[in-house]
């Protein structure tokens, strides 16, 4: 038996540590936005959930190949508020 104890950050500390990294993702997916999509007709169209949805990159990559959300689902507070910032209609 290992004599480490786990010691979870209270949310407070998990927000702080992960702001900058989700803000850089959210420049990023605004970079991306605009770019052209993958050509999906050849794919065929699909729909799609997104659990733990982050701030939509997966999203992103999904629908530029021709799938369409029909839901998604984020509990960390401020991914899910740039997340609904990026997809408005979600």
């Amino acid at each position: 038996k290992s004599s480490r104890v786990f010691t979870p950050l209270r949310p407070a500390q998990q927000e702080s540590s992960m702001e900058p990294e989700l803000m850089k993702l959210y420049q990023q997916i605004q970079t991306q936005k605009d770019a052209q999509p993958c050509r999906a007709e050849a794919r065929g169209a699909f729909r799609f959930a997104e659990l733990f949805a982050g701030i939509g990159g997966f999203r992103l990559a999904l629908e530029r190949l021709g799938g369409e959300c029909v839901f998604a689902s984020e509990l960390h507070p401020t991914a899910r508020a740039i997340y609904l910032e990026n997809w408005p209609s979600a």
